[in-house]
């Protein structure tokens, strides 16, 4: 501490002799520096330190260079800009021989930092110098800009007259085909090819790092930056995720286009693929684009979850697949290859209609065996009112339906072996029990009675009441007549069929009427009716007649069918207890309302007694 301060002392004696000295030289130095002008003052300072200047400029460069850049480097920026103000054109004649020079060597040595420095810098550049002067700006890149179009034009006009030019081709034929299966226009899909798709580079990217696995490009001279490209994708996914996705969504960033490219993700597991392209991207693609994904993450997807940025922990698979995926999205048949595919194209469409020929025949000859089948099942009386169906299942008859009973389900097979004997038959139809109701048995007659009146040789009038059938009308033969009588005898809930050739007996147009759930006859306008009718059967000892009960729809079909039949016996006793005999009244119970009302009919009109002649 003591030396220390020894030598604190010797060096502050050394400072005060040193400002001693200078004591005596001061009163010169001031008069030597109030006799020159400002000028020449600082002229001859320059001169007298410029020297000194250069020399310890450059011996500090030489012992220690980087701090002498970091000092310089502070300064510079505000002096260059300074000078560039005050004398532009003289920085420019001093800095302009010796920067092209600069940069050509600058470019020699490091081609990727000159280019990195310069490129946002032009970007500004041009956009500034578009905004002062644009039409300085068109007239310089037009030249160069309306050549590059004309050209790529004129490539893509050739392409499609050339086209065009062939339609009637069987190039021409193949691509109205094609258009035909793709659902769009024959000129759609000539722009299409005159506008390819080209798929110029694919990333296999992980999904959380942004770090690019495996890359494959179209062309090595025209490569893009992976990790750029990997970083950027990443980092929009992520914002998407966060600021557009709702909370709890599984929503991914599908595409995004810039001018004529599209830039489509595909993600699966712990990474996806970028895929950069131009043009529409077909539908094929983008199913082998998922089936690449796919094969990659079944195969090497332990290997990307745990991937730190070294290529070589990749599978050779993984690139492999990769490449296909962009050697095949951009495969191009050669004009040779489009030539030598007609023969075998003619030969598969020939091939193809001649099995539409064979199938068309087959279908024919089906068709009029079908037809026949048809017709029979349609002309039989007892078959015709069922929805009964024939096809054809290669040679083989094939019917189907359903009948309510076993008998017309052998019969119709039984009809079909009449008129196509040789003709292997395959019975599908059902056999349906229904219980029969007399509602469903009154429907089932008038099918059957309109299905038989469609013959030519049949014109029946009929009635149902209950259980029983009687039928009026003329039939050409007994044979006839019989089949007529079974396809009655067939519906369900019928026991007798009664069959009276000739007219139907006229029904006499009286009635009487009754009160609702009422059956006795009661009401004068009752009894004056029936009066005049026995007078009739009393002048007429031959005439018998048949006495119709009748009930509304209100109610149980089981009571108003009770009530039915006991209106029509109320009025055979009235009329027995005025003379007539017993044996001349038939009567019968119906609970559907007369023939001549229709369902719009009032309900107090159907109850009532009617009566028809008997033969």
């Amino acid at each position: 501490m003591r030396h220390l301060q020894a030598q604190v002392d010797d060096l502050q004696q050394q400072l005060d002799r040193a400002t001693g000295s200078m004591g005596p030289l001061m009163p010169v130095i001031q008069e030597i520096l109030t006799s020159l002008s400002p000028v020449e003052l600082r002229n001859e300072v320059i001169q007298a330190l410029v020297p000194e200047i250069d020399r310890v400029i450059h011996e500090r460069s030489q012992q220690n260079p980087h701090a002498m850049q970091e000092a310089f480097s502070e300064i510079l920026p505000g002096a260059i800009e300074a000078q560039i103000q005050r004398n532009p054109k003289q920085i420019a004649n001093a800095i302009g021989p010796e920067m092209g020079a600069a940069i050509h060597r600058q470019i020699q040595l490091d081609r990727n930092a000159i280019r990195d420095a310069l490129a946002p810098e032009i970007g500004r550049f041009i956009k500034a110098q578009i905004e002062l002067e644009r039409d300085s700006m068109v007239d310089a890149l037009y030249p160069v800009i309306g050549n590059t179009i004309a050209k790529y034009m004129t490539e893509a006009v050739r392409d499609i007259n050339q086209k065009v030019e062939n339609t009637l081709s069987f190039e021409g034929v193949r691509r109205k085909i094609r258009a035909r299966l793709q659902g769009v226009s024959e000129a759609e899909l000539i722009l299409r090819e005159s506008f390819p798709f080209k798929v110029r580079a694919a990333f296999l990217i992980h999904k959380h790092s942004g770090l690019v696995i495996c890359e494959a490009q179209l062309s090595e001279s025209e490569r893009l930056e992976s990790d750029m490209i990997g970083g950027m994708l990443t980092a929009i996914r992520s914002f998407a995720a966060d600021c557009i996705v709702t909370p709890g969504g599984t929503s991914e960033l599908q595409e995004i286009e810039y001018e004529t490219f599209n830039l489509v993700m595909e993600v699966a597991g712990y990474c996806y693929i970028a895929v950069v392209a131009e043009g529409e991207m077909p539908k094929s693609f983008v199913n082998n684009l998922r089936n690449t994904l796919g094969y990659i993450v079944q195969k090497s997807g332990d290997a990307i979850e745990d991937y730190d940025g070294d290529p070589e922990t990749m599978p050779p698979l993984v690139t492999n697949r990769l490449q296909m995926l962009v050697e095949s999205a951009n495969f191009r048949e050669t004009e040779e290859q489009r030539r030598n595919r007609p023969p075998i194209l003619l030969g598969f469409l020939g091939l193809l209609l001649l099995g539409f020929g064979v199938w068309g025949g087959l279908r024919f000859w089906q068709g009029r065996i079908i037809a026949q089948a048809q017709q029979v099942l349609r002309s039989h009386p007892a078959l015709g009112i069922y929805r009964l169906n024939a096809d054809m299942n290669w040679r083989t008859l094939v019917l189907s339906g359903e009948v309510p009973t076993e008998s017309l389900r052998s019969r119709a097979e039984a009809a079909i072996a009449d008129v196509l004997p040789e003709r292997p038959t395959e019975n599908r139809i059902l056999t349906l029990e229904v219980p029969p109701t007399p509602e469903l048995t009154a429907a089932e007659f008038e099918r059957t009675l309109s299905a038989l009146n469609s013959l030519e040789d049949v014109s029946l009038e009929g009635e149902i009441q209950g259980s029983e059938v009687q039928l009026w009308g003329e039939l050409p033969n007994p044979n006839r007549a019989q089949r007529v009588t079974q396809a009655f005898e067939a519906i369900p809930g019928v026991t007798t069929v009664t069959h009276t050739m000739g007219a139907k007996p006229q029904t006499l147009e009286e009635r009487i009427y009754f009160a609702s759930g009422e059956t006795a006859i009661t009401e004068p306008e009752q009894r004056e009716t029936l009066g005049a009718l026995a007078e009739l059967l009393q002048d007429s000892p031959d005439l018998r007649l048949r006495l119709i009960g009748h009930t509304d729809q209100i109610g149980s079909a089981l009571v108003n069918q009770q009530i039915a039949q006991q209106r029509a016996e109320a009025t055979r006793d009235f009329l027995v207890e005025q003379g007539i005999a017993a044996d001349r009244l038939q009567i019968n119970g119906s609970i559907n309302p007369p023939p001549d009302l229709d369902e719009t009919a009032a309900a107090e009109l159907s109850r009532c007694v009617r009566w028809q002649t008997l033969p």
